[in-house]
Order: C-alpha cells, then sequence, then structure tokens
C-alpha cells in the first residue's frame, strides 16, 4: 500500500517526529534505556504486541534512517513480515511530500503483491492519510507552544 500526502510543515519537523515515536517504541516497549542505543540503520529491538487477544514477539529492524529525508523499518513476528516507510521530499519552504508505503513481505524482503492485500491497502491507505493529517496538527500545535 501507498499513500502520498503534502503536509505543510519541514521536513526536520516532521523526521522530529518519527524519531520521537521511534525512541518511545523502544524505550517504553523495547526497554531499551535513553543512551542504551543509536537510532541508525541496523538498530534491533524486540517487543510484545497484542493482537485480537493473542501475545505476538516482535522483532523490528531499522532498514534506512536518513534524517530528515527516509525512514524505512522491517517488522518480523508470527503474523508476517513487514516493511514500513516514509520517504520525504521537500516541495517549498515549510511543505513536503511524504509517501507512506507499507507492504507484506516475504523472508527475503520481497512483497505481496495479491489481489487481496491490494484491496486491503486501499481500505487501510484512509487511516493513513488520517494519520499524517494528526501529525501535520500534532507539529502544528508544538510550533504555537514553541512560540
Amino acid at each position: 500500500m501507498k499513500v502520498v500526502k503534502t503536509l505543510k510543515v519541514s521536513p526536520e519537523e516532521f523526521f522530529t517526529l518519527i524519531e520521537n515515536s521511534l525512541r518511545y517504541d523502544i524505550e517504553q516497549y523495547g526497554r531499551k534505556a535513553a543512551g542504551e542505543y543509536v537510532l541508525e540503520e541496523g538498530l534491533v529491538y524486540y517487543k510484545k504486541i497484542k493482537y485480537k487477544k493473542k501475545e505476538y514477539r516482535t522483532r523490528t529492524e531499522v532498514k534506512n534512517f536518513q534524517a530528515p529525508w527516509a525512514y524505512q523499518v522491517l517488522i518480523k513476528n508470527e503474523m508476517g513480515n513487514f516493511v514500513i516507510s516514509y520517504d520525504i521530499s521537500q516541495k517549498e519552504d515549510n511543505v513536503i511530500e511524504v509517501v507512506y508505503q507499507e507492504n507484506t513481505v516475504d523472508e527475503n524482503g520481497n512483497p505481496n503483491t495479491s489481489l487481496g492485500r491490494r484491496i486491503f491497502g486501499k481500505l487501510q491507505a484512509g487511516r493513513i492519510k488520517h494519520r499524517l493529517s494528526y501529525m501535520e496538527n500534532n507539529i502544528h500545535e508544538q510550533r504555537k507552544k514553541n512560540e
């Protein structure tokens, strides 16, 4: 699934939000303390997630971390393997285009391109657009607090 959205924020502001979310995830659920890890390509952490009353041990690996332009993770658990990425490009001052992609992949990292997955992806796209708008609003609120 691929979602493209224009946001009225800077690349640095958007990427800082991603970094803060990643730090929270690592420290809260991955049980690593601040200073015990470096946000970079190759970082691996484990956490447990609950889905439909079942708990899954999840391995998350940062595959690409190029602030403020690109972020990608590979998530593996018993439900499957998933790749999530954000690619950010500057359109003009304080305006960026975010390309969000989320795909199921096989053990070799090849995307699942089945018809069912494409239909499911279209249903998820609306949620992702909403999440990106929420992130944009969050940044605007932070700006107001810092003024």
